[in-house]
């Protein structure tokens, strides 16, 4: 599978009008699910499987979200990534602006402007510019980057490549291990149907 992670740094703004939404309804609670059970099969018990099924269907069916934990992807190359980025979205717009994607290569993948993008997800308005820049990217070694390009990786920061790199193969991993948890969460939630 190939699919593309785009990380922003949020810009906070007079401009933004977006006050806190009203409701008369408590906020909800993301629920927090540990997933170490399928992360390390051979750590875990059928029961712990089952729970985490369990979990995760009550957490899609109810709210819609959930925080993963337990799930594998060492600290170090959280923590790297999360360095790389940082240093690059400190970095001067003209270096940024090095790695916008371009357009004769048909790419997604790279630096993406503050305001570059529209936002409304209900599209019932005109729509404001989004209140960030991001920096998005997909595998390494996809053929020819296609259908989505190839990534763009700034020269300026020597090992941005190698923490983008180490992260989206962790996340390839995570991603099939999700992908068994929401399988057998959807084919528990088909036989409880009527």
């Amino acid at each position: 599978m190939s699919h593309q992670i785009s990380m922003a740094s949020e810009h906070r703004a007079e401009e933004a009008d977006a006050g806190p939404p009203s409701s008369s309804s408590p906020p909800a609670t993301v629920p927090e699910i540990g997933i170490s059970c399928f992360a390390f099969p051979e750590k875990g018990s059928e029961r712990c499987r089952e729970e985490v099924v369990c979990q995760v269907l009550a957490a899609c069916t109810n709210l819609g979200f959930m925080n993963v934990v337990g799930h594998g992807v060492p600290q170090p190359i959280i923590g790297g990534l999360l360095e790389a980025l940082s240093e690059f979205f400190r970095s001067s717009l003209e270096q940024k602006e090095t790695c916008v994607p371009s357009s004769q290569n048909l790419t997604s993948r790279g630096y993406t402007h503050y305001k570059a993008e529209e936002v409304d997800v209900f599209l019932t308005r005109p729509r404001p510019r989004a209140l960030r820049e991001a920096f998005s990217f997909g595998p390494a070694d996809h053929q020819n980057g296609r259908p989505f390009g190839t990534n763009t990786y700034p020269d300026f920061i020597p090992d941005f490549r190698p923490c983008i790199d180490a992260y989206y193969t962790e996340m390839e991993r995570l991603e099939k291990v999700m992908l068994e948890i929401f399988t057998l969460a959807l084919a528990r939630a088909s036989k409880a149907a009527p």
